[in-house]
């Protein structure tokens, strides 16, 4: 039982600072895989897959998996820009020129 609660605390850390690296910031450091990496560093801290190295390097051949596929698929997406506007959409939205003066 107390080890199950250290191994909790242990893994509630690490991701804790994750978060709060994000917020000061103001950039996304949570993604998938980092859960998965937290429960084996403070569930088996001595295994060799547990290794601060090869956790960091996994993740860094994930991250260039990453950028590798976007910039060869979608390298004009802009995934963080709004939505354009439908022209129907931005005829609705307008005030009716009686309610701008009043």
């Amino acid at each position: 039982m107390r080890e199950a609660l250290r191994e909790s605390a242990t893994a509630g850390v690490l991701l804790v600072v994750v978060a709060t690296l994000a917020v000061l910031t103001g950039r996304t450091f949570l993604f998938p895989s980092l859960g998965p990496s937290a429960f084996l560093l403070a569930t088996r801290p001595s295994a060799p897959t547990s290794v601060p190295r090869r956790v960091a390097g996994g993740h860094a051949v994930g991250v260039l998996a990453g950028l590798v596929t976007y910039h060869a698929v979608a390298s004009g997406l802009a995934v963080t820009a709004p939505r354009p506007r439908s022209r129907a959409r931005a005829r609705r939205s307008r005030p009716a020129a009686s309610s701008r003066w009043c």
